[in-house]
This record gives C-alpha cells, sequence and structure tokens, in this order.
C-alpha cells in the first residue's frame, strides 16, 4: 500500500491562495489536475515559491496507422488571479 504524504509547502500556498484544501500530496496533485495546473516549487535564496503551471488543452500524436490525431481537454474553471504572482512565465 502507498503511503499517504503531506502535501508539500507549495501546494499548501497555492491551495489556500484558490480557498481550496486537501488532505494528503495526492488529493492535491488531483485537484490541480482537474483544474488543468501543475504545481511545483523553486528556490528563492534559502526559501522557495511555488511556480504554477498551466496544462495544455489541446495534444496529439500519431495513430498505429500512421495518421496524425488530435484531441482537446477540458478542464474545471477556477479564478487563477490569486495565484498570478507565482504562475510559470
Amino acid at each position: 500500500m502507498a503511503s499517504n504524504y503531506p502535501t508539500s509547502v507549495a501546494q499548501n500556498k497555492v491551495l489556500a491562495a484558490l480557498g481550496l484544501e486537501a488532505s494528503d500530496y495526492a488529493e492535491a496533485d488531483r485537484i490541480f489536475a482537474d483544474h488543468g495546473l501543475v504545481v511545483s516549487s523553486r528556490r528563492v535564496g534559502r526559501s522557495s515559491e511555488p511556480v504554477v503551471t498551466r496544462l495544455d488543452t489541446i495534444g496529439g500524436g500519431w495513430n498505429a496507422g500512421g495518421d496524425g490525431e488530435s484531441y482537446s481537454t477540458s478542464y474545471k474553471g477556477i479564478d487563477l488571479t490569486p495565484v498570478a504572482q507565482w504562475m510559470q512565465k
């Protein structure tokens, strides 16, 4: 059975800013994925800050027959204004 790891500091900051809650790391990742986000962190001096990246809504590739395929994905809408300072540029 997999261990339930606590949420990271970066995840906690982003969840708090968005008004969301998660009980562990995996749940936080699922919440972010449902909203089309990936949350990581980067070092800034002796501390770290969150980095929020938006997932692509359009993807594609080649199928077994050699034909090109594309698809689009929709995510739950959420106001990202509270995390604008952490968005990946």
